[in-house]
């Protein structure tokens, strides 16, 4: 899946995974934006590039060895460019080198870490650096060969995140929904026994609308077709002590 997006400084081994000791963040004071550095890499004029000893994992989140790789006894890396917004979200990722097995497992894994935020002045900013994931296995004779270069990157965004505010959780036969707009996926999509139903997490408004959707059992290119059906359903608002408020559910699109 992507959808579509870390420690410091790791090694990821398959019988051990190591990290070095963790870098305190470093307030920059005075530090200016230093994007022009990386201009083929499209960093965005916002971004400041910081180095990794300035960077602090809050959640960190281990790539799956392949079990491709595995079978094969594939060892490999990834070097990859990360952007994290002001509250240490993963927002883009991109593939500057990396064997094409181990792409979808290293990108997850930087979109789902969690990092503390950069402080320039004060103020948390958005931050780019350099990150690489390490694949070993354990007992390798030799290590493996430099990772293929993609030239341009591939680039990979994070899926907009949760509008702010409580959600209460509910379950579908506890809200009273109609399908407003079917899902519309590419017919090629369909066949060749891919998938026949997407799950998400739905949130609604205190109004009944449907404000974000969520993947949780579910691929592209099915994500983005429900993602950007405007309506997919409306439901009659939730009220609790006589207010309205907003929830959340899974729900299951048969496509």
């Amino acid at each position: 899946m992507r959808q579509g997006v870390v420690v410091i400084g790791w090694v990821l081994c398959w019988s051990v995974a190591a990290a070095e000791p963790e870098a305190p963040v470093v307030e920059a004071p005075g530090a200016a934006p230093k994007s022009e550095r990386l201009p083929h890499r499209g960093v965005f004029e916002d971004v400041v590039e910081v180095e990794l000893s300035e960077v602090t994992q809050k959640d960190r989140v281990a790539p799956a060895y392949p079990k491709d790789a595995l079978k094969q006894n594939i060892e490999g890396e990834c070097q990859l460019h990360l952007i994290i917004g002001t509250t240490g979200r993963t927002e883009h990722v991109q593939v500057l080198a990396c064997d094409p097995m181990f792409v979808e497992v290293s990108v997850n894994a930087a979109m789902e870490t969690r990092f503390a935020p950069i402080l320039v002045n004060g103020a948390p900013v958005r931050a780019a650096f350099d990150h690489k994931y390490k694949f070993r296995l354990s007992g390798a004779a030799y290590p493996p060969p430099p990772p293929p270069v993609f030239d341009p990157p591939l680039i990979f965004e994070a899926p907009p995140a949760p509008p702010d505010g409580k959600f209460r959780q509910f379950e579908l036969f506890d809200l009273s929904c109609e399908p407003l707009t079917p899902v519309s996926v590419p017919e090629e999509a369909r066949g060749a026994g891919g998938p026949s139903s997407c799950q998400m997490m739905l949130y609604i408004d205190a109004q009944g609308e449907v404000v974000h959707a969520a993947p949780l059992v579910c691929e592209e290119p099915f994500i983005s077709a429900v993602q950007a059906t405007k309506r997919p359903l409306v439901c009659e608002p939730v009220k609790r002590r006589g207010e309205a408020i907003a929830v959340k559910t899974a729900y299951t699109f048969q496509l």
